[in-house]
């Protein structure tokens, strides 16, 4: 869906006009040997002669370091313009002020400039021994304040090695820190605008229209390493993820997407080919789940023809993943289970209404969690998949959550429920609280699992480290479970590591599964890193 606006303005800093500077000094506080990004790299005009009515680009130098920057963003809107966009060596945004300036300025979308995935790499052409990890702190800083942000990594353009499975380095480190992947700098020979990398294969194009919205990509969770439980085979796994639109009707506390923010739904056709691209990679295989998020799926006007498309295209199993309120509506379940769902992986994060409420942002409506609960658990066409994060409000109730879910299974079978730490991406940025204290949720969850037994309740770990409980790693997704994205219009599969802004400790060099963990949250590291030694449990040969 190409747009009709015409592309941004790439605009710089008129340095010449800031009072102050040092005429001939390089307005940057790198000091990189050759400056990629300075205004005739990049073809852009000074900010003041930006024309009217067109969306700006800040780009060029280091644009944080002009005092006059609020009051050239204001001359920007006072022209009928706005700047959509600011790029950045991020070291200036591990200062709450400055990033301050940035919300006040409604600049939602900052791009940090990376020149390595790692210390040695990025220092070395930046000239400045620290900057990496300063520039990572800015990200952090950044999304800590409910920023859009992205990174580009000028070194690299579009050129990125995909080598075994997949992985690469430079875009695994995007995904973890901005939980999308990185974009490509615009420059006087190209583009004009911020644009998401391409990662190419020799496969021709899939019939995608490369500027929908949606990209044209989805996510696949296989099983790559031999099952030791059912939790890892169908008919749940392995699934397709299918986006249908970030539209949301809640604004959950810990949401890892931000649901809710961008009110975007794609069209049929769109949806419908990513199935097609889906069915014909993968079904050959074997049966695979089609599980369509969002957002909140179940807003999308036509997603009983989605399931229905999703059952001709081959797919024998068909999920929503959904907070459940239009669940409760009166009828409409049925209408998706007609149309051929056999599955919903419902989120449930409590189940007392009022704290329910709160951790969706909707204070009032927590009885409908529990109404929508109830009809799950009532029925026996539609398994009903529960999950449930750990979070500090909702800890010290989780047996209590257990009783309920057993107390009003009328299902005939054990309920299958999913637990897991939070994901350190989206919302869990600006509500660090919710993070629970790392001794007392193994003690939970370990005394959950022994519960849960008595109570016809299979529990499986998920977004967590292998160790979360020791001694149990049938039950830890993170040990079985692998996410690629696939582009259904180059054919490219990458490795992405989906989990966040984690990483492992020290003591994880002892584990043998250090390869397939995910670590822990780096919200843990900053709070306590010797706490977080002492937790570890590395898994020995």
């Amino acid at each position: 869906m190409k747009g009709s606006n015409p592309p941004p303005v790439l605009a710089s800093i008129p340095w010449h006009l800031v009072p102050k500077w040092p005429k001939g000094v390089r307005p940057c506080n790198n000091a990189c040997g050759k400056c990629l990004t300075e205004p005739s790299e990049v073809g852009a005009v000074p900010l003041d002669e930006a024309p009217e009515r067109r969306d700006v680009i800040l780009c060029g130098y280091e644009p944080l370091l002009d005092p006059g920057l609020p009051a050239r963003v204001k001359a920007v809107l006072v022209r009928g313009s706005r700047v959509v966009a600011l790029v950045t060596n991020g070291r200036l945004c591990n200062y709450d002020q400055v990033v301050r300036k940035l919300a006040d300025l409604n600049i939602e979308h900052v791009v940090v400039k990376l020149f390595g995935c790692d210390g040695a790499g990025h220092d070395a052409h930046t000239g400045a021994d620290g900057s990496f990890d300063q520039a990572l702190g800015g990200i952090r800083r950044l999304r800590s304040a409910g920023l859009r942000v992205s990174v580009t990594y000028p070194l690299q353009g579009d050129r990125f090695d995909l080598e075994g499975a997949g992985r690469d380095p430079f875009l695994d480190l995007a995904y973890r820190l901005t939980n999308t992947l990185p974009v490509v700098m615009p420059s006087s020979r190209g583009d004009r605008g911020l644009r998401p990398v391409m990662v190419h294969r020799r496969e021709g194009p899939a019939g995608m229209d490369p500027d929908h919205e949606g990209g044209g990509r989805y996510d696949v969770i296989v099983v790559d390493r031999e099952p030791d439980s059912r939790h890892w085979s169908p008919p749940l796994l392995p699934m397709v993820h299918i986006m249908v639109g970030m539209m949301c009707n809640n604004r959950c506390v810990y949401c890892n997407v931000r649901g809710g923010e961008h009110q975007t739904l794609y069209d049929k056709a769109y949806v419908h080919a990513l199935l097609e691209d889906a069915a014909k990679r993968f079904l050959p295989d074997g049966p695979f789940t089609a599980d369509f998020i969002g957002g909140e799926p179940t807003l999308h006007p036509d997603l009983p023809d989605l399931i229905a498309e999703a059952r001709r295209t081959g797919f024998p199993s068909v999920t929503v993943c959904t907070n459940g309120r239009r669940l409760a509506r009166d009828g409409y379940l049925d209408t998706l289970a007609k149309a051929g769902l056999t599955g919903v992986r419902y989120s449930m994060h409590d189940h007392r209404p009022r704290v329910a409420g709160k951790l969706a942002g909707r204070t009032g409506d927590g009885d409908l969690y529990l109404r929508t609960a109830r009809e799950l658990l009532g029925r026996r066409d539609i398994t009903p998949y529960l999950y449930r994060i750990v979070l500090s409000p909702n800890l010290e109730a989780l047996p209590d959550h257990l009783k309920w879910l057993s107390d009003h299974n009328r299902t005939g079978r054990p309920l299958d429920l999913h637990m897991g730490l939070p994901s350190p991406r989206g919302r869990l940025y600006e509500n660090p609280d919710l993070f629970p204290d790392l001794h007392e949720a193994r003690r939970a969850v370990t005394e959950a699992l022994e519960l849960a037994d008595g109570l016809g309740i299979d529990i499986t770990l998920y977004h967590s480290p292998g160790c979360l409980v020791p001694g149990v790693p049938e039950r830890s997704a993170i040990l079985h479970l692998r996410t690629l994205q696939v582009d259904a219009g180059t054919g490219a599969v990458t490795r992405l590591n989906f989990e966040g802004d984690t990483r492992l400790a020290a003591a994880c060099d002892a584990c043998v599964e250090k390869d397939r963990c995910c670590g822990l949250a780096e919200h843990y590291f900053q709070a306590d890193p010797e706490a977080v030694e002492a937790w570890v449990r590395p898994y020995g040969d």
